[in-house]
């Protein structure tokens, strides 16, 4: 693991996180369907870590109530209602599972929402809330977190979300007021709050956008 990463993660339990570090992507992916109690429900934040590490999947095939937005292999996609209604049982489930867009060697946490149901989750829903992030997260500072999101995450999310917005053409952020526009709302996680676990699972290498 990266020596500024570790010193990160130094700083992010000093802030109140649980840390979690792993040899491999699949490691931290199985440990935390593990970590999760059989029966309990699992809500899901928007992430590309998440989906390719097939977290979801596994624990609705162990039985585990889970509120997840993207559809499964073979199934078509979910409705505007229904994935309203999903975001709302996600927000009131046992454990919540999300990425991260940045996070600064202070140990902050920087996410961007184009609907607002994540940060809105790590804010003030699920008591225990996991992060599962890469290596390629991490910067120094906390304007480098947003020069992150404004450069990479959400252009590149953009892109994947197919949305039609000047960020995704020119692969910068343009503070654009299209209606496609996916960087709505903003949350920083500088302190865990009180009674509540957040968790940061870390992997080596490049994960997620």
């Amino acid at each position: 693991m990266n020596q500024e990463v570790l010193r990160t993660l130094e700083n992010m339990k000093k802030r109140g996180f649980i840390v979690h570090t792993f040899d491999t992507p699949e490691e931290m992916g199985n440990f935390v369907v593990w970590a999760i109690g059989e029966g309990e429900s699992v809500g899901f934040g928007g992430s590309v870590t998440v989906q390719d590490l097939g977290v979801c999947d596994a624990l609705r095939e162990r039985g585990n109530p889970v509120f997840c937005h993207w559809p499964k292999e073979g199934e078509p996609l979910k409705t505007p209602e229904e994935i309203r209604e999903i975001y709302k049982q996600a927000h009131f489930a046992d454990n919540y599972i999300t990425g991260a867009n940045a996070i600064a060697s202070n140990g902050a946490i920087l996410n961007i929402d184009g609907t607002g149901n994540r940060v809105a989750a790590i804010a003030n829903g699920p008591k225990t809330v996991y992060f599962l992030v890469g290596e390629n997260k991490f910067v120094k500072t906390e304007a480098d977190a947003k020069e992150r999101c404004k450069l990479k995450a959400c252009p590149g999310n953009a892109r994947r979300l197919n949305r039609m917005t000047p960020c995704a053409g020119a692969g910068y952020c343009t503070d654009c007021l299209s209606p496609g526009r996916i960087c709505n709302s903003a949350m920083w996680v500088w302190h865990v709050p009180q009674g509540r676990e957040f968790h940061i699972c870390v992997a080596p290498g490049e994960l997620g956008i």
